[in-house]
């Protein structure tokens, strides 16, 4: 048994190593690879006293070798480049490890190499396994050319595993910490903070002609976010097509989708139980929305069994065409009917004249589709149709907005209650939950950033009517609203229509 102190430069020390009757490097599967740095190294031999003796019976027992300063070039993978860290070497058992740090593109790394090597030793047990971790934060992604500040930031930790054969490595398998990253998709206006137990794997498939494959990704968390699927990168590392079969971004956001993008435009198909739309509708006339700087356009076509909407309204069969670009919504086309009641709905939005889109929305459910938008909790029942032109930039908001209902009930308004039936004695309203009916609403309004102003209104029923116009600033609610409550409408109205005395008894048109 012979042992041998070493100390000196790397090249040196794997020139040495590689000299028969060793042969080290090519015999690790090493060979082509470069190692610069100061190599302190034990290695220990044995071999028999014999005149028989040959190459093959000198034998390696154990490895022992530190380099400090190091640096090398396809030593542990066919074009990674690693420099200034420090790199130790064991052997023993016919198992060589391989430890270390240093920097890739100046990104912090940690590495394990390890491979069994000898007589004996085939398939996949000769194949080196290479572990690579580090943490990737905002700046590093972006310097790297992966920039995912559209929809995440924060440090994500990662380690990647890989198998390294003849042609050098193929598939890795990639392992993510998520717990410190917040996430986000502007264009379905879902957020999400960062959560403790949340982390992906996927492999990662190089050396094809079409650019980067992702297989078997799972993305999961503590708050039922679970996505799973696959998709493709371009030799750039852009995103070019995706299936994902699950998609949950949380309990009540659960799809399937799938995705394409030529260039900035970006086609999907979703599919599945249930869709949260709150954050779209919430926004829908909002002047100020976040943009999705990766993409220009999307272009979405769904198949949702549920909707859910604002104050509880669920939405059921929704199916159509929705397009969104720069962040707004450029053109939609949607159908589906309303829970509660089961009574369908209509939604059209086309482009107009001057960078204007027309919105249509029709229901024979009023009701819920004022519940739904957010607006108004009282009304039961009734048809109604809104009509506006939408401005889009920093001025968006509605031009000649109009919501017209029919036939519809309002049930629970105290104010309401009050103005139609008093108590002589106390003038306390009597049951407000019996409800009152209208046969028309005809609300002509308009907004932009600061106001909402409301035309020329007019609601009625036989037995009290109202007009009102006026301002309401939207900063903080306050309104310069005037109007007239019109009792007995159907008599007033009546009246109103004979010629000049009606002028005089009611005070003209809408007047009481």
């Amino acid at each position: 048994e012979i042992r041998v102190r070493a100390k000196g430069r790397a090249e040196g020390f794997l020139e040495l190593a590689d000299m028969p009757p060793l042969r080290l490097v090519r015999e690790m599967g090493m060979n082509g690879g470069r190692l610069r740095g100061d190599v302190v190294a034990t290695l220990r031999l044995k071999m028999p006293f014999s005149r028989k003796m040959t190459g093959e019976d000198i034998r390696v027992v154990s490895l022992d070798a530190s380099v400090a300063n190091f640096s090398t070039r396809g030593l542990l993978l066919p074009g990674l480049e690693l420099g200034g860290g420090k790199l130790t070497l064991k052997y023993a058992d016919s198992l060589l490890l391989a430890r270390g740090r240093g920097r890739v593109s100046g990104v912090p790394l940690r590495f394990e190499w390890r491979r069994k090597f000898g007589r004996g030793v085939t398939g996949d047990d000769a194949k080196a396994r290479l572990v690579l971790r580090t943490t990737l934060d905002d700046a590093t992604r972006k310097r790297l050319g992966l920039d995912l500040s559209a929809w995440m930031q924060g440090p994500v930790s990662v380690e990647t595993e890989t198998r390294l054969g003849n042609g050098g490595a193929r598939k890795f398998r990639v392992k993510a910490g998520l717990d410190k990253v917040r996430m986000k998709l502007p264009a379905i206006g879902w957020s999400r903070e960062a959560k403790k137990g949340t982390e992906a794997s996927f492999d990662l498939i190089l050396g094809e002609k079409k650019g980067v494959r992702v297989e078997r990704l799972s993305l999961a968390g503590p708050d039922g976010l679970r996505i799973a699927g696959r998709l493709r990168l371009d030799a750039g590392g852009n995103f070019r097509e995706a299936t994902f079969s699950r998609f949950e971004l949380n309990a009540n956001n659960r799809l399937a989708l799938g995705l394409e993008r030529e260039k900035e435009r970006l086609k999907a198909q979703a599919a599945g139980p249930m869709f949260d739309a709150r954050p779209l509708i919430t926004r829908l006339f909002a002047t100020r929305r976040e943009v999705d700087k990766a993409l220009r356009s999307v272009f979405v076509r769904v198949n949702i069994r549920e909707v859910l909407a604002l104050r509880g309204e669920r939405i059921r069969d929704v199916r159509g065409e929705v397009e969104v670009v720069e962040g707004l919504v450029r053109r939609a086309s949607l159908t589906g009917r309303f829970a509660s009641s089961g009574r369908k709905i209509l939604l059209e939005l086309v482009p107009a004249n001057n960078g204007l889109r027309r919105l249509f929305i029709a229901t024979e459910d009023a009701g819920a589709l004022l519940r739904a938008s957010g607006l108004y909790s009282r009304i039961v029942g009734g048809r109604a149709e809104f009509t506006a032109l939408l401005k889009g930039g920093e001025d968006g908001g509605v031009q000649r907005g109009l919501l017209v209902m029919r036939h519809f009930m309002v049930r629970g308004d105290e104010r309401l209650s009050r103005i139609r039936r008093k108590d002589g004695r106390n003038g306390v309203a009597r049951g407000p939950r019996r409800g009152q009916r209208f046969t028309k609403l005809v609300l002509p309004f308009s907004t932009d950033r600061h106001f909402i102003r409301i035309g020329d209104a007019l609601i009625k029923s036989p037995e009290i009517g109202g007009t009102a116009n006026g301002l309401i600033r939207r900063a903080d609610g306050a309104m310069d609203v005037g109007g007239v409550i019109i009792p007995a409408y159907a008599l007033n109205a009546a009246l109103g229509k004979i010629p000049v005395l009606g002028m005089l008894l009611t005070g003209g048109k809408g007047q009481g």
